[in-house]
Protein backbone atom coordinates (compact mmCIF):
# COMPACT_ATOMS: atom_id res chain seq x y z
CA UNK A 1 0.00 0.00 0.00
CA UNK A 2 2.77 2.45 0.91
CA UNK A 3 4.58 1.66 -2.35
CA UNK A 4 1.41 2.38 -4.35
CA UNK A 5 0.89 5.64 -2.45
CA UNK A 6 4.44 6.78 -3.21
CA UNK A 7 4.21 5.90 -6.92
CA UNK A 8 0.87 7.68 -7.29
CA UNK A 9 2.19 10.72 -5.41
CA UNK A 10 5.27 10.91 -7.66
CA UNK A 11 2.96 11.05 -10.68
CA UNK A 12 0.32 13.41 -9.29
CA UNK A 13 2.43 15.98 -7.45
CA UNK A 14 4.41 17.23 -10.51
CA UNK A 15 1.16 17.50 -12.48
CA UNK A 16 -0.49 19.51 -9.70
CA UNK A 17 2.54 21.81 -9.35
CA UNK A 18 2.61 22.35 -13.12
CA UNK A 19 -1.12 23.16 -13.15
CA UNK A 20 -0.86 25.62 -10.26
CA UNK A 21 2.24 27.45 -11.48
CA UNK A 22 1.85 27.07 -15.23
CA UNK A 23 -1.82 27.62 -16.01
CA UNK A 24 -3.95 30.79 -15.97
CA UNK A 25 -6.66 30.85 -13.31
CA UNK A 26 -9.46 30.20 -15.80
CA UNK A 27 -7.75 27.11 -17.17
CA UNK A 28 -7.04 25.88 -13.66
CA UNK A 29 -10.73 26.29 -12.84
CA UNK A 30 -11.68 24.10 -15.80
CA UNK A 31 -8.98 21.56 -14.90
CA UNK A 32 -10.09 21.32 -11.26
CA UNK A 33 -13.82 21.13 -12.07
CA UNK A 34 -13.82 17.47 -13.26
CA UNK A 35 -12.23 16.42 -9.97
CA UNK A 36 -14.99 18.30 -8.13
CA UNK A 37 -17.58 16.42 -10.21
CA UNK A 38 -15.94 13.08 -9.41
CA UNK A 39 -15.88 14.15 -5.77
CA UNK A 40 -19.59 14.97 -5.99
CA UNK A 41 -20.26 11.53 -7.47
CA UNK A 42 -18.40 9.94 -4.57
CA UNK A 43 -20.20 12.20 -2.09
CA UNK A 44 -23.56 11.07 -3.48
CA UNK A 45 -22.58 7.55 -2.45
CA UNK A 46 -21.90 8.74 1.09
CA UNK A 47 -25.25 10.57 1.42
CA UNK A 48 -26.36 7.91 0.28
CA UNK A 49 -28.21 8.36 -3.00
CA UNK A 50 -28.86 4.81 -4.11
CA UNK A 51 -30.08 5.21 -7.69
CA UNK A 52 -27.92 6.25 -10.64
CA UNK A 53 -30.56 8.75 -11.75
CA UNK A 54 -30.48 10.49 -8.36
CA UNK A 55 -26.67 10.58 -8.41
CA UNK A 56 -26.67 12.01 -11.96
CA UNK A 57 -29.15 14.69 -10.88
CA UNK A 58 -26.78 15.52 -8.04
CA UNK A 59 -23.95 15.98 -10.55
CA UNK A 60 -26.18 18.26 -12.60
CA UNK A 61 -26.89 20.37 -9.51
CA UNK A 62 -23.15 20.62 -8.85
CA UNK A 63 -22.54 21.72 -12.44
CA UNK A 64 -25.21 24.42 -12.24
CA UNK A 65 -23.88 25.62 -8.88
CA UNK A 66 -20.29 25.87 -10.15
CA UNK A 67 -21.48 27.80 -13.20
CA UNK A 68 -23.42 30.23 -11.01
CA UNK A 69 -20.60 30.63 -8.48
CA UNK A 70 -18.04 31.13 -11.25
CA UNK A 71 -20.20 33.70 -13.02
CA UNK A 72 -20.85 35.76 -9.88
CA UNK A 73 -17.46 35.21 -8.22
CA UNK A 74 -16.59 38.93 -8.36
CA UNK A 75 -19.59 39.67 -6.14
CA UNK A 76 -18.41 39.95 -2.52
CA UNK A 77 -21.50 38.05 -1.38
CA UNK A 78 -20.13 35.06 -3.28
CA UNK A 79 -16.36 35.56 -2.97
CA UNK A 80 -16.57 36.11 0.80
CA UNK A 81 -19.97 34.73 1.78
CA UNK A 82 -19.49 31.23 0.37
CA UNK A 83 -16.11 30.64 2.05
CA UNK A 84 -17.45 32.12 5.31
CA UNK A 85 -20.46 29.81 5.27
CA UNK A 86 -18.24 26.80 4.57
CA UNK A 87 -15.77 27.81 7.29
CA UNK A 88 -18.64 28.19 9.77
CA UNK A 89 -19.80 24.68 8.95
CA UNK A 90 -16.29 23.27 9.46
CA UNK A 91 -16.04 24.99 12.84
CA UNK A 92 -19.39 23.55 13.93
CA UNK A 93 -18.60 20.11 12.50
CA UNK A 94 -16.33 19.51 15.51
CA UNK A 95 -19.51 18.90 17.51
CA UNK A 96 -20.74 16.47 14.83
CA UNK A 97 -17.45 14.58 15.07
CA UNK A 98 -17.99 14.35 18.81
CA UNK A 99 -21.42 12.77 18.32
CA UNK A 100 -20.48 10.18 15.72
CA UNK A 101 -23.90 8.52 15.42
CA UNK A 102 -25.67 11.71 14.32
CA UNK A 103 -26.50 11.55 10.63
CA UNK A 104 -26.00 7.81 10.32
CA UNK A 105 -29.64 7.22 9.46
CA UNK A 106 -30.80 7.51 5.85
CA UNK A 107 -34.04 9.40 6.45
CA UNK A 108 -35.16 11.99 3.91
CA UNK A 109 -34.11 14.75 6.32
CA UNK A 110 -30.52 13.56 6.55
CA UNK A 111 -30.29 12.81 2.85
CA UNK A 112 -31.27 16.43 2.20
CA UNK A 113 -28.84 17.81 4.81
CA UNK A 114 -25.87 15.84 3.52
CA UNK A 115 -26.79 16.62 -0.09
CA UNK A 116 -26.75 20.37 0.61
CA UNK A 117 -23.54 20.08 2.64
CA UNK A 118 -21.82 18.34 -0.26
CA UNK A 119 -22.83 21.10 -2.66
CA UNK A 120 -21.57 23.77 -0.24
CA UNK A 121 -18.32 22.03 0.67
CA UNK A 122 -17.22 21.11 -2.85
CA UNK A 123 -18.30 24.34 -4.55
CA UNK A 124 -16.69 26.53 -1.88
CA UNK A 125 -13.47 24.53 -2.21
CA UNK A 126 -13.46 25.04 -5.99
CA UNK A 127 -14.24 28.75 -5.60
CA UNK A 128 -11.61 29.27 -2.90
CA UNK A 129 -8.89 27.56 -4.96
CA UNK A 130 -9.79 29.74 -7.94
CA UNK A 131 -9.84 32.98 -5.91
CA UNK A 132 -6.52 32.21 -4.23
CA UNK A 133 -4.89 31.43 -7.57
CA UNK A 134 -6.27 34.64 -9.09
CA UNK A 135 -4.89 36.91 -6.35
CA UNK A 136 -2.81 39.64 -8.00
CA UNK A 137 0.16 39.26 -5.64
CA UNK A 138 1.69 35.76 -5.77
CA UNK A 139 -1.64 33.98 -6.24
CA UNK A 140 -0.20 30.75 -7.72
CA UNK A 141 2.57 30.68 -5.10
CA UNK A 142 0.05 31.17 -2.30
CA UNK A 143 -2.06 28.30 -3.62
CA UNK A 144 0.97 26.05 -3.94
CA UNK A 145 1.93 26.95 -0.36
CA UNK A 146 -1.51 25.82 0.82
CA UNK A 147 -1.13 22.49 -0.96
CA UNK A 148 2.39 21.92 0.38
CA UNK A 149 1.27 22.73 3.94
CA UNK A 150 -1.54 20.17 3.60
CA UNK A 151 0.81 17.55 2.12
CA UNK A 152 3.40 18.20 4.83
CA UNK A 153 0.75 17.94 7.53
CA UNK A 154 -0.58 14.68 6.12
CA UNK A 155 2.89 13.16 5.71
CA UNK A 156 4.09 14.38 9.10
CA UNK A 157 1.01 12.96 10.78
CA UNK A 158 1.38 9.63 8.98
CA UNK A 159 5.01 9.02 9.86
CA UNK A 160 4.78 10.50 13.38
CA UNK A 161 1.74 8.38 14.08
CA UNK A 162 3.48 5.24 12.87
CA UNK A 163 6.57 5.96 14.94
CA UNK A 164 5.16 7.34 18.17
CA UNK A 165 1.37 6.99 17.97
CA UNK A 166 -0.14 5.86 21.27
CA UNK A 167 -3.11 8.05 22.14
CA UNK A 168 -6.12 7.91 19.81
CA UNK A 169 -7.31 11.20 18.33
CA UNK A 170 -10.83 10.14 17.32
CA UNK A 171 -11.13 6.38 17.85
CA UNK A 172 -14.79 6.14 16.81
CA UNK A 173 -14.18 8.08 13.59
CA UNK A 174 -10.68 7.13 12.44
CA UNK A 175 -9.05 4.59 14.79
CA UNK A 176 -5.57 4.86 13.25
CA UNK A 177 -5.18 8.60 13.86
CA UNK A 178 -3.34 9.58 17.03
CA UNK A 179 -2.56 12.76 18.95
CA UNK A 180 1.14 12.12 18.37
CA UNK A 181 0.45 12.04 14.64
CA UNK A 182 -1.58 15.24 14.92
CA UNK A 183 1.25 17.11 16.65
CA UNK A 184 3.78 15.72 14.18
CA UNK A 185 1.58 16.95 11.34
CA UNK A 186 1.25 20.38 12.97
CA UNK A 187 5.02 20.65 13.31
CA UNK A 188 5.61 19.67 9.67
CA UNK A 189 2.90 21.98 8.35
CA UNK A 190 4.03 24.98 10.41
CA UNK A 191 7.64 24.45 9.38
CA UNK A 192 6.65 24.48 5.71
CA UNK A 193 4.50 27.58 6.28
CA UNK A 194 7.39 29.39 7.96
CA UNK A 195 9.79 28.56 5.12
CA UNK A 196 7.21 29.51 2.48
CA UNK A 197 6.43 32.85 4.13
CA UNK A 198 10.15 33.63 4.29
CA UNK A 199 10.54 32.82 0.59
CA UNK A 200 7.59 35.09 -0.18
CA UNK A 201 9.46 37.89 1.59
CA UNK A 202 7.10 38.27 4.53
CA UNK A 203 8.57 39.29 7.85
CA UNK A 204 7.77 40.58 11.34
CA UNK A 205 4.04 40.95 12.02
CA UNK A 206 2.94 39.61 8.64
CA UNK A 207 5.12 36.54 9.05
CA UNK A 208 3.56 35.81 12.44
CA UNK A 209 0.08 36.34 11.00
CA UNK A 210 0.77 33.85 8.23
CA UNK A 211 2.09 31.22 10.63
CA UNK A 212 -1.01 31.71 12.81
CA UNK A 213 -3.16 31.33 9.70
CA UNK A 214 -1.27 28.15 8.84
CA UNK A 215 -2.16 26.71 12.25
CA UNK A 216 -5.88 27.27 11.58
CA UNK A 217 -5.46 25.79 8.10
CA UNK A 218 -3.78 22.70 9.54
CA UNK A 219 -6.56 22.22 12.10
CA UNK A 220 -9.17 22.68 9.35
CA UNK A 221 -7.41 20.12 7.16
CA UNK A 222 -7.55 17.55 9.96
CA UNK A 223 -11.24 18.26 10.54
CA UNK A 224 -11.95 17.83 6.82
CA UNK A 225 -10.15 14.50 6.83
CA UNK A 226 -12.01 13.31 9.93
CA UNK A 227 -15.40 14.40 8.63
CA UNK A 228 -15.04 12.41 5.43
CA UNK A 229 -13.91 9.44 7.53
CA UNK A 230 -17.09 9.84 9.59
CA UNK A 231 -19.32 9.75 6.51
CA UNK A 232 -17.48 6.69 5.19
CA UNK A 233 -17.85 4.97 8.54
CA UNK A 234 -21.60 5.66 8.46
CA UNK A 235 -21.78 3.76 5.16
CA UNK A 236 -19.17 1.11 6.07
CA UNK A 237 -16.93 2.25 3.21
CA UNK A 238 -13.13 2.18 3.39
CA UNK A 239 -12.40 4.53 0.46
CA UNK A 240 -14.65 7.01 -1.33
CA UNK A 241 -13.46 5.57 -4.67
CA UNK A 242 -10.55 3.82 -6.35
CA UNK A 243 -9.40 6.27 -9.02
CA UNK A 244 -5.96 6.75 -7.39
CA UNK A 245 -4.09 3.50 -6.62
CA UNK A 246 -3.11 3.43 -2.97
CA UNK A 247 -4.92 6.70 -2.29
CA UNK A 248 -8.58 5.82 -2.87
CA UNK A 249 -10.94 8.29 -4.51
CA UNK A 250 -10.93 12.00 -5.19
CA UNK A 251 -12.58 12.81 -1.86
CA UNK A 252 -9.88 10.83 -0.09
CA UNK A 253 -7.32 13.17 -1.68
CA UNK A 254 -9.11 16.51 -1.34
CA UNK A 255 -10.96 16.02 1.97
CA UNK A 256 -8.38 18.15 3.78
CA UNK A 257 -8.42 20.76 1.00
CA UNK A 258 -12.20 21.15 1.13
CA UNK A 259 -11.95 22.43 4.70
CA UNK A 260 -8.58 24.19 4.48
CA UNK A 261 -9.12 26.20 1.27
CA UNK A 262 -11.97 28.49 2.45
CA UNK A 263 -10.23 29.07 5.81
CA UNK A 264 -6.99 29.92 4.01
CA UNK A 265 -8.75 32.29 1.61
CA UNK A 266 -10.42 34.21 4.44
CA UNK A 267 -7.11 34.35 6.30
CA UNK A 268 -5.35 35.79 3.25
CA UNK A 269 -8.05 38.47 3.08
CA UNK A 270 -7.36 39.18 6.76
CA UNK A 271 -3.60 39.63 6.38
CA UNK A 272 -4.04 41.61 3.18
CA UNK A 273 -2.22 39.21 0.85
Amino acid sequence: MLKQRIITAFILIPLVVWGVLGLPSLWLAFLFAPFVFIGAWEWSRLIPLNSHSARLCYLLLMLLLLMAVGYFMQNSLISTGFPMLASLFWALSIFWLGAVHIGRETSAKWVMIKSLLGLLILSSCWLSVLLIHAMPANGPSLLLTLLIVIWATDSGAYFSGRQWGRHKLAPQVSPKKTWEGFWGGCFSGLLVALVSATILGWENERLLQFVLLALFVIIASVIGDLFESLLKRHQNIKDSGNIFPGHGGVLDRIDSLTAAAPVYLLGLYWIGA
